[in-house]
């Protein structure tokens, strides 16, 4: 993979798109409903504990605004990797 010579943010996001695209087959502009129980805790995960009034207040900002964002998870075997 080169490096895009422009500077700044863009740059990198485009480098980004290309790893995701060719290296994990990944494109940024479909999406797919799976079902919960497909997806597993990211063991490289470096946070081990969570403060449960904050996500407590996270559960409670999901229930009343949604989610902003999608939540993206790689494919590992037949299961999903957050």
């Amino acid at each position: 993979m080169g490096l895009n010579k422009d500077r700044g943010l863009s740059s990198l996001i485009s480098d980004m798109d290309t790893v995701y695209s060719k290296e994990l087959g990944f494109d940024k502009n479909q999406s797919t409903m799976i079902e919960i129980d497909q997806i597993s805790p990211n063991p490289f995960q470096p946070r081990k504990n969570f403060d449960q009034e904050a996500l407590d207040e996270l559960a409670n900002s999901i229930k009343e605004f949604g989610l902003i964002q999608p939540i993206i998870v790689f494919k590992k075997n037949n299961k999903f990797i957050l």
